[in-house]
């Protein structure tokens, strides 16, 4: 292969991997997620959950709403361990990382209002158990 060649392989590649990104290709959230709840650093799962109103829009957020709860198991672990046994430290961290993923007081209220929704409970039903399962009493 000439340079020529191999040049116009590495320009096609490099500009064809974010060009599909922004034509709908890679993980970007369809239009009907929460808007707000995507950003750079993660999702809000407060706002995602905000934007389910029935099957459809619970279908948009499974996605992203089991990328986040991942992310969250993760970050609560992470808080746990640097807690250093201390059940204050701990407490303080986990109400840390529930701020940043938008989780607040009226979370679990949120979480048992969707349950109620039988459309809601029959697409997400499952991923919302699990995040119920991870907020400390608030």
């Amino acid at each position: 292969m000439n340079f020529v060649r191999t040049s116009s392989l590495v320009c096609l590649f490099l500009f064809t991997i974010p060009a599909c990104s922004l034509f709908g290709g890679g993980d970007q959230p369809t239009k009907s997620v929460a808007p707000g709840a995507m950003n750079a650093g993660g999702v809000d799962i407060g706002k995602l959950l905000g934007g389910i109103k029935d099957a459809p829009t619970a279908n948009a957020a499974k996605g992203p709403l089991e990328g986040a709860i991942a992310q969250l198991k993760n970050a609560l672990s992470g808080a746990n361990a640097n807690a250093g046994g201390s059940a204050d430290m701990a407490k303080k961290l986990a109400g840390d990382v529930m701020a940043k993923f938008g989780l607040g007081a009226g979370t679990l209220g949120t979480i048992t209002s969707l349950m109620n929704n039988p459309a809601i409970k029959g697409a997400i039903g499952p991923m919302l158990e699990q995040l119920k399962s991870l907020i400390p009493a608030m």
